[in-house]
């Protein structure tokens, strides 16, 4: 008898283990439903999904999400199975909407990214050693841009009747995205992204 309680007592750990798995296994991802709920997706790491028909708005340069773990955020499906279509949308302020730092890694399925505005990757600013992997996903209306140039000094000031040059026009990169890490993008569509430099200065 005493070694059945022995043989009990030392399987109680496994089937606690056990448990835990079972738990784990059949816990659902956090579900996503404003910028607060996406935050704290990107700050916890993991998948997160989105409410049926989301959409996320960031508004204000503040609001730009910098990913530096394993994040995967998926629009794909809600919790019974159902198609699901969700934007996440820069409504006001510039900024990307995510940096993905060295050693992040986003991965973005079945969404719709658009009103990004910045001067290297309108929506999304991959630094070298970051990974961003897409799937099934549009990106529209996301737009890059950055500052003209100065304008040159008028001759009457120089006092020699010759006005300066202008200031060169500052550079800007992708539209949608500025990659220097790794990039993968399956399915997606990308539509109606700009990319537009800073103008040259007037001439004096």
């Amino acid at each position: 008898m005493k070694g059945f309680f022995a043989r009990a007592k030392a399987l109680l750990p496994c089937m606690a283990l056990g448990l835990a798995f079972a738990q784990t296994a059949s816990a659902q991802p956090p579900v996503i439903t404003n910028y607060n709920d996406l935050r704290a997706a990107v700050n916890r790491g993991g998948m997160s999904i989105f409410a049926s028909n989301a959409t996320v708005t960031l508004s204000g340069s503040a609001e730009t999400l910098k990913v530096t773990t394993a994040v995967v955020l998926n629009g794909a499906t809600n919790h019974d199975g159902t198609t699901n279509t969700a934007t996440i949308n820069r409504a006001s302020g510039s900024g990307p909407m995510f940096i993905i730092t060295n050693g992040g890694s986003l991965t973005l399925v079945n969404l719709t990214i658009s009103g990004g505005l910045n001067t290297n990757g309108g929506a999304i600013h991959n630094d070298a050693g970051g990974t961003l992997i897409i799937s099934n996903c549009v990106f529209t209306g996301n737009t890059a841009t950055n500052f003209s140039g100065a304008d040159g000094t008028p001759g009457s000031i120089q006092g020699n009747n010759n006005g300066g040059n202008g200031g060169d026009g500052l550079s800007a990169s992708g539209g949608a995205i500025f990659s220097q890490g790794t990039l993968e993008v399956f399915f997606s569509i990308f539509n109606n992204n700009t990319v537009t430099a800073g103008n040259g200065g007037n001439g004096g």
